[in-house]
């Protein structure tokens, strides 16, 4: 395709210490035989189609799925084996999703949710129908498709986890066993498993789809029939350096950088909250800010107005006068404009103008990077959303685009 220039699920787990001792993992050897990764999984909840067309979507963007909307669903409650940001052993949540309706299967869609704060919004809580996750990709099923979807580390069976945010590669191992784990479900219940495989994801889970795509490719163990990813932030390097002018200049501050910088010093940094993070803001944060409980007025209720106000001052000088080696060094890993990687799937990428959270930058710098690396089967939607409207535009377009396969 050429580009276009559009610019606490009820499941019993038994026996997990002892299968969290036993499961083992074959992440870097390709063509070996993947390890069982699924624990246990359960009927969850029935939806009919037009409980799906009815739901609460309160982006406005959202209100078009009526048309894609051909079948009633099922969702299960599945219990996996992953990797939590430490590289440990750990059980997480995911749902997949069944059209149970007299329709095709079109193929499988794996996918990686957006930023979410509170724990009652995380992906697998599907009785959320007012602001939850779930709304977002449920009709995805709907349309025909088998969709796998997991909880980040940090939410659902996982949320004593430090969620790894915004960390890609990371994000993408419990993504791919999830993968796993839906087929090995689709076995267990006599399924047929569909020839193809798509993946999606939207803000965190656009990075995340990327890196996922990108370990797909490396570990050669499943074929991805296409990818979308929507608004990430691809393009860590170009982010810091605006960030960089955004505490210079005392500009506001938004609730998704405190967490990526509480993310980065967990996993890379690793020092004190109070080196991050000047006082009492570091309490906050040490203490749980950004653990679950709160909504996003709330964690904003409990910061400052500026950067100037909520980053150690030290800190803060290493960071913007680019001398602190650790912090650049773990920017460099984790960016993808520059990795050296180019995917071989075909790959849309969607984008929101108005987007002032993750800034249309990171899209439309990774898209030149793979064209100038002549990369030809890549796709550019954009239309006038913010980063909130853009979830339900890239929700539409994603699954337009896949419908083309």
């Amino acid at each position: 395709m050429e580009l276009v220039k559009k610019f606490s699920f009820p499941i019993l787990v038994t026996s997990i210490l002892f299968l969290m001792a036993s499961c083992s993992y074959v992440f870097d050897v390709p063509n070996k035989p993947i390890p069982k990764v699924m624990v246990a999984s359960s009927f969850g909840k029935s939806f009919t189609s037009q409980e799906i067309i009815d739901f609460k979507f309160t982006n406005e963007r959202l209100t078009k799925v009526e048309r894609f909307v051909d079948s009633d669903i099922d969702v299960y409650d599945v219990a996996y084996k992953t990797l939590n940001g430490f590289g440990e052993k750990i059980i997480n949540s995911g749902i997949v999703l069944l059209p149970t309706s007299d329709i095709a299967i079109k193929g499988v869609i794996s996918y990686q949710p957006g930023t979410v704060f509170l724990e009652a919004d995380r992906t697998t809580n599907y009785n959320n129908t007012e602001t939850g996750t779930f709304n977002f990709f449920s009709f995805l099923a709907a349309n025909g498709y088998i969709v796998f979807a997991a909880d980040y580390a940090g939410f659902g069976l996982s949320k004593e986890e430090k969620h790894p945010y915004n960390i890609p590669d990371k994000l993408a191992v419990s993504a791919y066993d999830f993968i796993q784990a839906g087929y090995e479900f689709l076995e267990k219940e006599n399924i047929e498993k569909p020839l193809k495989l798509f993946l999606s994801g939207y803000s965190e889970g656009g990075l995340s789809n990327l890196a996922l795509t990108r370990l797909i490719e490396a570990r050669k163990e499943f074929k991805i029939t296409a990818a979308a990813c929507g608004a990430g932030a691809y393009d860590l390097n170009a982010f810091s350096q605006v960030l960089k002018f955004v505490i210079t200049n005392e500009l506001p501050l938004n609730e998704f950088v405190p967490l990526i910088f509480d993310s980065y010093n967990t996993f890379f940094f690793k020092r004190p909250t109070n080196a991050i993070f000047a006082e009492p803001y570091a309490e906050a944060i040490k203490n749980g800010l950004f653990d679950g409980a709160f909504n996003t007025q709330q964690i904003l209720d409990n910061l400052p107005a500026t950067y100037k106000e909520l980053l150690n001052p030290e800190f803060a000088l290493g960071f913007v006068s680019s001398n602190d080696t650790v912090v650049e060094n773990a920017i460099k890993e984790n960016t993808y404009v520059g990795n050296a990687w180019i995917p071989v799937t075909p790959i849309l990428f969607y984008q929101g103008l108005n987007d002032q959270a993750v800034l249309p930058l990171n899209t439309q710098n990774i898209v030149e990077y793979y064209t100038n690396n002549n990369k030809k089967d890549i796709t550019l939607s954009t239309d006038d959303a913010n980063h909130f409207e853009g979830r339900g535009s890239y929700n539409v377009v994603s699954l337009e685009y896949f419908n083309q396969f």
